[in-house]
């Protein structure tokens, strides 16, 4: 454990703004390693990025796709927090790896570093619940035989439980109504097929706000569709921090990327 279950009550910090869960977690993570920083500078080198709410829909359709933090944010954040003093490596999951999950994250943690996971929230959700509107990033305080100890919120999570939001395409689903109210007839579409953008082409952004505006003017449909899918800047996986003076420095800073699963899917 980073930190055993009272000692997480006692210490973690819950989300310390909007799209703020990557700021946040790195705080989490400044205060497993015992690094003196200051909440301002957190802020400033993670530089949050908010959704554009009242922007027009294709304005808002780009702010949602970098919305928020990735985990290059988060490792500028940490180091420029630290003064340097800290040192991470992302770890990408997607296309899910070939590992046990809790292994290799105690593997880390025995070592002195602390973890955190990148996660796609609408994936994996119990048919009949409503989709989250985003993805999360959550430091590790532990692992043990439940499974995966989470903070912001605390929560303990089983390997197969994370493992579909942790091996995730970049990509997000926008809800219809985030969609529905911000279209009018006369707002521009055609950026989303611009040749910069070869992402929102590939995945049709176009054509499926399209679609679901023709559904908007049928009022004969007794079923409509409940989002579009638009790429993300995310990229799903653990980033691993550790002090530079950790004797595990060299081994995190030189570690391979984990082994890709032969049987698991690869979307888009």
């Amino acid at each position: 454990m980073v930190w055993k279950e009272q000692e997480a009550r006692e210490k973690e910090v819950s989300q310390i703004g909007v799209s703020a869960c990557g700021a946040t977690a790195v705080i989490n993570t400044l205060l497993a390693l015992d690094v003196p920083f200051t909440t301002s500078a957190v802020k400033l080198h993670v530089a949050t990025r908010l959704r554009a709410e009242s922007a027009p829909l294709v304005e808002y359709l780009m702010s949602r796709c970098n919305a928020g933090t990735t985990h290059v944010d988060m490792i500028r954040g940490l180091q420029g927090a630290s003064q340097d003093l800290v040192y991470a490596r992302f770890f990408h999951m997607y296309p899910q790896r070939s590992i046990s999950l809790v292994s290799w994250l105690s593997h880390w943690i025995r070592k002195g570093a602390v973890p955190i996971v990148t996660l796609n929230l609408q994936r994996g959700v119990c048919s009949g619940v409503p989709i989250p509107d985003m993805w999360h990033h959550q430091m590790v305080h532990g692992v043990s035989g439940r499974g995966v100890h989470l903070t912001n919120p605390l929560e303990v999570q089983t390997e197969a439980r994370l493992w579909p939001q942790l091996a995730s395409p970049s990509e997000l689903k926008v809800r219809r109504d985030d969609v529905m109210s911000r279209w009018t007839p006369d707002i521009p579409l055609h950026p989303l097929i611009h040749p910069s953008l070869p992402q929102w082409r590939r995945f049709n952004v176009l054509g499926q706000v399209v679609n679901m505006v023709r559904e908007g003017t049928n009022n004969s449909r007794s079923q409509f569709t409940q989002y579009i899918t638009i790429p993300a800047s995310y990229s799903s996986g653990v980033t691993i921090a550790l002090l530079r003076t950790n004797p595990a420095y060299e081994e995190l800073r030189l570690a391979p990327e984990l082994p890709i699963d032969p049987l698991a899917p690869v979307s888009r």
